[in-house]
Parts: C-alpha cells; structure tokens; sequence
C-alpha cells in the first residue's frame, strides 16, 4: 500500500462503527456536551465562558465543541466527529511511531485493528481518543529525540487530568484502550522483528518479509474477529428503542416546557430538551427536593423510581402528563411528570394516605392558616387522585368537612363541598392528581378554643360515608381527621404576674393570675402559656400546693384548659388561658402555702424540664408561682 493512503485511511477508519452505530453518544458524553451548549450560547466575557465547564474534569474537548458550536454546527455531531477523528490521529501517531521503530508493516497492522477496536462506541464524544492521541504523540517525539516537545506534549497532557477544586484526576476509562494500542503495537512489531531476526540466521528459507507478511495477516485475523465480536455485541444492546423514547421525551419537553425549566432525568435527554438538568437518579431528587424541585421529571421503570412513585410525598408534589412506551416492550418506559406547586398563598401540604377503594386517593391538603378569624373563612385545598383501574363509574360527590370540639368531639360546624370543581367527574383520569380550593365560612360567635378539622366523603345525594382505610390500614373509618385549627383566645392580661420560664418544647409560662380561697373552697390559679413552636405532644399541667415542708396538700393535674387547648393544638403565636381549681381540704389549718406548677406526659408520668428562668438556666420540672395565703 503506498504510504500517501496509510494516512487518510487510518483517519477515516473509525467512522466505520459510527456509520453502523448512528449518530448516538453514550450517556457520560453529554453532560460535557450541555457544557459546551452553555458555553456556545454564553454572551459574557471569556472568563464567563470557562465558567460551564467547571465542573468537568478534562474541559479542553467540549471547549473545542463548543467554540465550533458559535460557528452555527451542531454540539452532537461535532462531538461525534471531533472524538471520532481522535482515534484516528491516535492511530496514524502509533503506525508512526512503529515506522521509527523500522516496522512499517507490524504498526501499520497494529494502527489498523486499533482504528476498528470497540473501545471506540462507548467513548464517541468524548477526548479519549485525543488523550491516546497525546501519549502517542509523545512517544514520537521522544523517538525523534525532540526531548523538549516531548517534555511540553507531558505537561499539556498532565494539565488536562487538573482540576482547581479537585487536583488530578486520572481518566481511568482511556487506560484500557492505551494499554490495548500499546499490546498490539508490540506484538505486530515483535512478528515483524522474529521473522527478520530468523531470515538472516536461516531459521526460515522464506524471505522474512513474506513470513512477518503472513504472521501479521493471521495476528489481523485473530485480533480483528475478536474485536469484530465484540464490536457485534455492542451493536446488538445497542439501546435504539430506548433512544427513540428518550427523543419523544425530549422533544415534548422542549415543546411543552421553557427554557428556564429545569428537569431531573438523564443527562441525555436534558441535552436533547436544551434543558438544564438538576440530577437522573431518585435518590437525587430527594436530595434537592426540599431546596429545589426541578420542573419536570422523568422516571423509568427500575424499582427505585417505582418506590419513588409510591411514595407519599412525591404524589403530592408531580403529576403524571406523558407516558411513553409499553411495560411489556423491550426498552424502559418513561414517564413524565410535572411539578404541582403548592398554593402559594396557603400553608405547606400536608400529606395523607387515605383512599377510597375504586373510587379516589387523598393524597394531601393545605390549610391557609391554624390560626382561625372568625370574620374570616377558612381556606382550605385537598389534592385527589383517581384510582389507576376503577369498576365504578366517575360522578360527582360530596365532601363534608367538620369542625370537632377538642373537649368533647362534639361536631361544631359543618361544611358539604360538591367535588371535583376543577374537571367534570367524567373527565378525572386514571392515576390523575386534582387540586380543589374552597373556603369555609365561620361562625361570627365561634368560641376560642381548638378544634379537630377532620373530612368525611359520599356520593352526591348520598347518606351513606365511603369507607375510609387510613394509611393503609385494614380497618375502614366514615372519615380522617387533619388538623388542629384554633379560634385564638383575645382576652386581656392586665391583671397577671408577669412570668419568663422556659420549659423544654419550646414551652413557656408567660404569667399566672392567683385567686384567694378559704379551707373547703377551690383555690383558681390561672396560667398563661405560649409555644415559640408546634408542640405536637399531648400533655397534663399539674399545680401543687405545699406547705412549708414541701408536703402536697392539694394539687389539680388536667389537659390545659380543662381540654378546651390541648397541647397537641398549640401554634406560635398564640396565648392559653389555663384555668385551674384546687380543692381545699376543709380542715386546712389558714397561713401561707407554695404554689407550684409544671407539665408532663400521662403515658409516662415524665415532667418536662426547666430550661430557662428570667433569662438564665434552671434546674428541675417545676417552677414556684409565689406564696398563696389560705385564709380562716
């Protein structure tokens, strides 16, 4: 072969597996080629310009795409054939180098089953190539003994692994084909070397150029079947299917969404999408999910993305809005899901899992406050989802949403909602995700205190409660309770003794009223609590008269305000009047007693601690609201 066709010939063949294997990247490739889009459309400075490859490891690659990409060519492509060309140079520099070496035949065989070797598909669009390409190009000069080049094409090669924020990180996929390049590039030369050195002792009676001839064709044909083996299984799983449904999802994507949305999937259909991309995996959302919810996300059908979808918190948040593919087919299906934001204006979601069997799933609710003014209504949202498969037929139906007294339980207001508002019932989808706001007006004469806010659901028309099953529960219940909701009490603090004690919990006792008592009559001592947040737990206030011994002698020990404020109701904000009414023994000798108060749990008896009195640290689980005096 004449040798002004090795060059372009090893140039030209490793576009042999592109033109079988399309213009396709595998994953890993396009993160760096986002990279480069972001660089190609940045208007900035040059420094802006470097800024979108931060986070890459060897930027020198997708700079280079990106800088054609100004030029109006398109990121893919030139990737694909800027990492393409890598390995030809690659191969050329090792045909080179044997040609140095006085082994023209050996590393032109060599240089040719390196040009067709596989490692080539899976690193389209990326620098390996080039990297091989540089370590070959050093090996050149070094042979040349142009020691100074050889030295610069080092460092140039080292500044390509460094990172400011990482230092040096070794491209561990571009090993393996070095060490391949450098495997055959010995053997061919090694072929080539024994049959001279055997011709001219007169081991062999053939000429040596005819006997490395033949050795070097069956060295091709050992190593071009293996690689044209494995070239053949990766054209085999070569994901054309999956690619297809990747490309759907794209493209809806970029028809459906703006280019400031952000999405979580993989790296690339973001890049197909000319979206950003925030993360691919489940575990990824998860971890941004509460700081940044990207825009769109689209799953596969792996089991941790069907956890994902399971779960509670994630229903709540996405709606399906495009399937793709078939579960039974070949490739991975893919769904789309759209971001639902909360209702700005009301509080945070609150999940539940509630559902109606073959009817609906309530999956959350949002109230616009806990806090409750009766001039005001109550704004209130649930989030419903339509069963995925259903036997019964969609129709409208009734929402009855209840205020129940803390105390007793007693049903104080009640409210009948015609739901779905949003879609007609004929219209509710399988497995579709609606937001109903309503608001609720409130009695004007609502007393202060707190009330369980809990829902009930029927058939328009209808008497008869769906059964409930809560969290999954075996058990039905006629309906779920939410939240807590208050009517503030508004009264006036005047006449109370100021009071700084912190309890744990975040509890505080702001001030007390004492009232005077005789022996055989009750003793009314008031306190006034504040939480600085939600307490959660139920608990028991107790108060306890001493004498000067610190014997009890009478105590009251009940929910705060005698139920009408459980703990468990508590929100910021808020000011509990706690009455309490000590009974006195009627042989109670009349002088001065110690009055004490504190909380604790009824399960376990436990007292919450003191943490802070007036400012300073406290000991114990009790703090002393003065000296009562008992008269005759």
């Amino acid at each position: 072969m004449s040798k002004k066709w090795i060059i372009p010939l090893l140039l030209a063949l490793p576009f042999l597996p592109v033109l079988l294997w399309g213009f396709h990247l595998p994953e890993p490739s396009y993160a760096a080629l986002s990279a480069a889009r972001r660089a190609a459309d940045s208007t900035g400075s040059l420094a802006d310009f470097s800024t979108a490859f931060d986070e890459l490891t060897t930027p020198l690659f997708p700079l280079g795409v990106a800088f054609l990409a100004r030029l109006g060519l398109p990121p893919g492509p030139v990737a694909i054939l800027l990492g393409t060309l890598g390995w030809g140079v690659a191969a050329w520099l090792i045909q080179r180098c044997g040609a140095r070496l006085g082994y023209p035949k050996g590393s032109t065989v060599a240089a040719v089953l390196f040009a067709l070797n596989p490692w080539i598909i899976p690193s389209l669009g990326e620098a390996t190539g080039w990297i091989i390409a540089l370590a070959w190009l050093i090996a050149n000069f070094a042979l040349a003994r142009r020691y100074v080049a050889a030295t610069l094409a080092a460092l140039f090669l080292l500044s390509l692994f460094f990172h400011p924020s990482q230092g040096f990180s070794w491209p561990l996929a571009a090993l393996p084909p070095l060490l391949w390049s450098a495997v055959l590039l010995a053997a061919a030369l090694g072929i080539e070397r024994l049959t001279r050195y055997a011709a001219e002792r007169g081991v062999i009676a053939q000429e040596g150029d005819r006997a490395a001839a033949m050795l070097l064709a069956v060295l091709f044909l050992v190593g071009g079947t293996w690689q044209a083996t494995r070239t053949w299984q990766l054209f085999n799983m070569r994901p054309l299917a999956q690619w297809a449904l990747e490309e759907q999802a794209a493209t809806w994507l970029r028809d459906n969404s703006g280019a400031a949305n952000t999405l979580l999937s993989s790296e690339r259909i973001g890049f197909l999408a000319e979206r950003d991309v925030e993360g691919s995996t489940p575990a990824d959302l998860q971890a941004i999910f509460e700081t940044d919810p990207p825009d769109f996300v689209v799953s596969g059908s792996t089991l941790p993305w069907q956890m994902l979808e399971e779960a509670l918190w994630f229903r709540l948040a996405y709606e399906p809005v495009l399937r793709l593919g078939e579960p039974a087919s070949t490739q991975t299906p893919l769904t789309i899901w759209a971001y639902r934001p909360a209702f700005p204006d009301l509080g945070p979601r609150q999940g539940l899992n509630a559902r109606v069997p073959d009817r609906l799933t309530l999956l959350g609710y949002q109230l616009g406050t806990q806090l409750l003014d009766t001039e005001r209504p109550l704004d209130m949202a649930l989030f419903l989802q339509a069963p995925a498969a259903t036997l019964a037929e969609p129709a409208p139906f009734q929402a009855m949403v209840r205020l129940a007294a803390a105390l007793d339980g007693r049903t104080v207001v009640e409210w009948n909602v015609d739901l779905p508002q949003s879609v007609t019932a004929e219209a509710w989808q399988p497995s579709q995700v609606i937001s109903e706001r309503f608001e609720l007006p409130l009695p004007p004469d609502l007393e202060a205190g707190a009330y369980l806010l809990n829902l009930s659901l029927a058939g328009l028309g209808e008497t008869e409660l769906w059964p409930i099953s809560f969290n999954n529960d075996v058990n039905r219940l006629d309906r779920v309770p939410l939240n807590y909701v208050n009517v503030p009490w508004r009264g006036d603090l005047s006449a109370a003794t100021p009071a700084n004690v912190d309890f744990g919990q975040g509890i505080r006792l702001t001030g007390f009223e004492l009232g005077e008592a005789r022996p055989g009559d009750p003793l009314a001592a008031t306190l006034y609590w504040q939480a600085d947040s939600p307490v959660g737990d139920a608990l028991v206030v107790f108060v306890h008269l001493l004498d000067n011994n610190g014997q009890l002698i009478a105590n009251h020990d009940g929910p705060p305000a005698n139920g009408r404020f459980p703990t468990q109701a508590w929100q910021p904000g808020m000011t509990i009047p706690d009455t309490h009414s000590i009974p006195l023994p009627a042989d109670l000798p009349p002088g001065q007693y110690e009055l004490r108060a504190g909380l604790y749990y009824p399960e376990t008896g436990t007292r919450l601690p003191l943490e802070f009195m007036d400012g300073a640290p406290a000991d114990g689980d009790a703090v002393s609201l003065g000296s009562v005096t008992i008269g005759e």
